[in-house]
């Protein structure tokens, strides 16, 4: 196949000509073509030789090596692939460095031939010849020369003599230039303002008069990169009119790819100037509506995503609105919502569109069917009455349907996805009146498609619908159980219902003895089948083991008390299978991950089992310490290991350390870690972990840790002399060394000096921010981020930045702790008088908090946290030594306890008052 079309004559080009460029190759010997050829070559070896000699021939004389692609790219001899391979190793070499090339006379050589294959008349080799124009655009721009190629190509694009090929690899190239400045500039550069009309004009000029679709079809692409402008300083009502009946025209075009384009442009236009779409709305609903009902499936999936990315704006909107008002709810009635006008016309088409899904789908799947159900979703979200009013006589009409299991199964999945927290009285009608049907569905449908759907929707049914919960439980838990033998597409959300209907046990108000009698019945079959499911799933992370043994956990914890029994048999069986996880064998990365997901589930479950029961010195919690000592000492991931030692502290509660010599085979691991954090080779919640173990060893071994705690205190101490330890680890260790004097008492009386000028130090740290990590986020960051930022946070990020972002105030929040827990240890052993001349410097972080007002901004938890600790400290001091006249920012904190929103610091403050002569009036 060869190349078309007239010659064009390229900028850059003074002269020279391509024969003499090119006689560089013959004195070299090289066989360009053939190298290339190897490169291609499916041959490893082969592969890595030609790419090596590639890159000698690059080194050796770089400017005879492009020229030597360049003769290659424009050869049209040669094979397609070769010429297009060339283009992009000469794209890849030209990107950056033209400017070492642009003055030779092999440069004006092989301007000439990538000017010469912007008209081949072979797409992926044409494409290249754009996208290196483009690259030869971009640095006249950038090194401010006369912009020659660019206004060629712009010339080029309008020129009715040239060839519909060379005018389509202009615009392409315009299009490359375009995106590739806004990227590097943003819409608002001066660099691109003064060619940003032109090239509006051309493309606009050549949407409308196209001598072919493929013309068209590039310009409108163009054109989608054109749009940051119009929200830009060359924005305004009438361009985006002119624009707006293009994309209509785009719209009708007869071939699909235009029409798919005007609809990404659209899909654009709605997230980047959502409040200038009003007056075209109805019309962008008019050929949305065709496109998403009689279309083929890519317009009509673009289409759909619109409306989408419509209602995700207007969500963000409402949010936002609701953060700044508190409520959520009545902000719809200030929010003037462009999907308003036409909400009940898309809930016509998205129910239509629900009843052409696939029988055989997994969730990959992408259709018209799967697009609407999130288009619905975000609907609901936005007009939420307008939904209910439009969908619930299509659910109560079809949710039955015999005849179509289409129609059953549309019904289904809007129920829900409609179903939401705080239902109105119509909407829990409907479901109350359908779940008898979905739960016959759930295990005797024929079709597959249906099941799970109904699986689906239950599981959401069982999260948000409590009237749901209590009038059918032992219907839901049982059928639901059943359904765990189901494919695994249906075991998937059964298995998700059963655990947020334990949810519903663990957090409803007022369970009635009835309920839990239900419970009690049905929970030894319920835990068989969920073990039975783990047993036979594979060990992918999040996958159905996973779930199952959550599921187990979670209802090990809301079981009522006649089920402790069953629950014993449960935690064997946990046990056990924790042993099995354990054995080797080789594991692929996924696997390896998933097991160890699980492990982590089944030590969680574990805990909660002995937290909740407490069986005391039996074979199972003897087993249970064992494991989580090896894995501790074995494992290498630290979420596992966090999880272990939170099992380990729980084991400890439930045995009688001193008698059975526990502090022996526990201690020397548990210090092992901890003195691992003064390399950071440990996450901050392992350390947090492990410092709460050991804190309950001290305080069930007694005695014996008695050897054990000199090193104890001495690690403590030492970490903390650290700075860069005290922002990381610091509210941990300084707790406990709170902790330890209240749980030694006398016995910790050796410790306390050390304790405090450490402790002295840390507030230093704290103060003054010497060592602080570079990657915790400040608290001035915090107060910058934005709303839409932190809620899309996952609750592990939350936590994550909840930790991070204010370091110095959670150290003051555990030295005012660890001073109350000390002065509360000394007590009656006349040893408070002395701790309190030592402590004066606690006063100036108690006037601090009487002072700052950041920590209520950030986190008013916090705020209140170091208010009653402050308030604390100060009356258990004055309590002992006499201060006089009561100074105005001990008033101040006190005013401080008496507005917070938290009913006990309330209190506190006003015992305070009592205590050191103010009314707390």
């Amino acid at each position: 196949m060869g190349d078309v079309g007239v010659e064009p004559t390229g900028p850059l080009v003074n002269g020279g000509g391509v024969g003499e460029t090119f006689q560089c190759l013959a004195r070299e010997n090289i066989d360009l073509k053939g190298i290339l050829g190897s490169v291609l070559s499916v041959d490893d070896r082969l592969r890595w030789e030609a790419e090596a000699e590639l890159e000698r021939a690059k080194a050796q004389s770089p400017k005879t090596f492009l020229c030597d692609l360049g003769k290659v790219f424009a050869d049209k001899s040669a094979n397609p692939d070769i010429r297009r391979l060339a283009g992009i190793i000469l794209k890849n070499s030209l990107t950056g460095c033209v400017g070492e090339f642009v003055n030779t006379q092999c440069f004006q050589g092989l301007v000439e031939n990538i000017f010469s294959v912007l008209q081949s008349d072979i797409q992926p080799v044409r494409r290249c010849a754009s996208q290196l124009a483009a690259e030869l655009a971009s640095y006249e721009i950038h090194c401010g020369l006369a912009r020659d190629t660019l206004s060629w190509l712009i010339s080029s694009t309008a020129s009715d003599q040239l060839s519909p090929l060379l005018v389509e690899a202009c615009l392409e190239a315009i299009g490359f230039i375009s995106e590739e400045l806004i990227s590097k500039h943003g819409k608002t550069a001066p660099i691109l303002l003064d060619q940003t009309l032109p090239i509006l004009e051309v493309v606009v000029g050549r949407i409308r008069s196209p001598p072919t679709w493929e013309v068209q079809l590039k310009a409108s692409n163009t054109l989608f990169f054109l749009l940051d402008f119009l929200s830009g300083p060359l924005g305004n009502r009438e361009r985006l009119t002119e624009i707006m009946e293009i994309l209509f025209t785009l719209a009708d075009s007869r071939n699909m790819e235009v029409r798919l384009s005007a609809f990404h442009c659209l899909v654009y236009l709605a997230g980047s100037i959502y409040t200038e779409l009003s007056p075209f709305i109805e019309r962008i609903f008019a050929k949305a509506e065709r496109a998403i009902l009689y279309d083929e499936e890519p317009p009509a999936l673009q289409a759909l995503e619109f409306w989408s990315t419509l209602a995700s704006v207007e969500i963000d909107n409402l949010e936002n609105l609701a953060s700044e008002q508190g409520n959520y709810v009545q902000t719809h009635g200030k929010f003037e919502s462009l999907i308003a006008p036409v909400a009940k016309q898309l809930c016509y088409v998205l129910l239509a569109c629900l009843t052409r899904q696939e029988e055989y789908q997994d969730e990959d799947t992408w259709n018209k069917a799967a697009s609407a159900r999130v288009c619905l979703g975000l609907l609901s979200r936005v007009a939420p009455s307008t939904v209910i009013e439009y969908v619930a006589p299509f659910i109560s009409e079809n949710v039955m349907d015999e005849n179509s299991w289409r129609r059953r199964e549309a019904a289904t999945m809007a129920l829900g996805i409609i179903a939401v927290d705080a239902m109105p009285a119509v909407l829990e009608d409907i479901v109350n009146e359908s779940l008898p049907f979905l739960l016959m569905g759930l295990l005797h449908d024929e079709c597959l498609a249906v099941r799970v759907t109904t699986a689906l929707t239950l599981a959401k049914i069982c999260k948000v619908s409590e009237s749901a919960c209590t009038l059918y439980f032992s219907e839901l838990a049982q059928n639901l159980s059943i359904a765990l033998r189901d494919d695994e597409s249906v075991a998937k959300h059964a298995c998700r219902g059963l655990y947020n209907l334990a949810d519903y046990y663990k957090f409803a108000d007022g369970v009635t003895e009835s309920e839990l009698a239900s419970l009690a019945q049905v929970l030894r079959p319920l835990m068989m089948e969920l073990f039975s499911l783990a047993d036979r799933s594979s060990v992918e992370r999040e996958g159905l083991k996973g779930l199952a043994f959550r599921s187990i956990g979670n209802y090990v914890d809301c079981a009522p008390e006649s089920c402790l029994p069953i629950l014993n048999e449960v935690a064997t069986a946990l046990l056990e299978r924790l042993l099995v996880l354990r054995k080797d064998r080789p594991l692929s990365p996924n696997e390896r991950a998933g097991i160890i997901y699980a492990q982590g589930i089944l030590m969680a479950s574990l805990t909660r089992y002995l937290s909740r029961v407490n069986p005391g010195n039996t074979g199972l919690v003897f087993k249970a310490k064992d494991r989580a000592l090896e894995f501790i000492v074995h494992n290498s991931d630290d979420t596992l290991t966090e999880k272990a030692l939170k099992l380990l502290a729980v084991i400890e509660k439930n045995l009688n350390a001193d008698a059975n010599g526990i502090s022996e085979q526990i201690a020397p691991t548990l210090l092992a870690l901890i003195n691992s954090g003064r390399d950071g080779s440990i996450a901050s919640g392992t350390m947090c972990a492990a410092v709460d173990a050991i804190l309950e060893l001290v305080r069930s071994a007694g005695n014996g840790f008695e050897a054990y705690l000199p090193t104890t205190v001495q690690t403590i101490l030492e970490l903390l002399s650290h700075p860069e330890v005290v922002w990381r680890f610091g509210p941990c260790l300084l707790t406990s060394l709170g902790e330890l004097s209240l749980a030694l008492g006398e016995g910790f009386q050796p410790y306390v000096d050390s304790s405090l000028v450490v402790m002295q130090g840390a507030a230093k740290i704290s103060l003054s921010g010497e060592g602080v990590d570079q990657s915790l986020v400040s608290e001035e960051q915090v107060l910058q981020v934005g709303y839409k930022v932190r809620k899309r946070l996952n609750k592990e990020q939350q936590k994550m930045m909840l930790k991070q972002r204010f370091p110095s105030q959670q150290i003051r929040r555990s030295i005012l702790h660890s001073t109350s827990c000390i002065l509360r240890s000394s007590a009656g052993n006349g040893q408070r008088t002395l701790a309190v001349q030592k402590l004066s410097w606690v006063l100036a972080i108690c006037e601090n908090v009487s002072g700052d007002d950041s920590a209520r901004k950030l986190n008013p938890y916090l705020a209140d946290a170091l208010v009653g600790l402050a308030i604390t400290v100060v009356v258990e001091m004055m309590s002992v030594e006499a201060q006089g006249q009561v100074q105005e920012w001990i008033k101040k904190l006190l005013e401080k306890g008496f507005s917070s929103p938290n009913p006990e610091i309330k209190s506190l403050a006003g015992k305070a008052a009592v205590e050191i002569g103010l009314h707390s009036s």
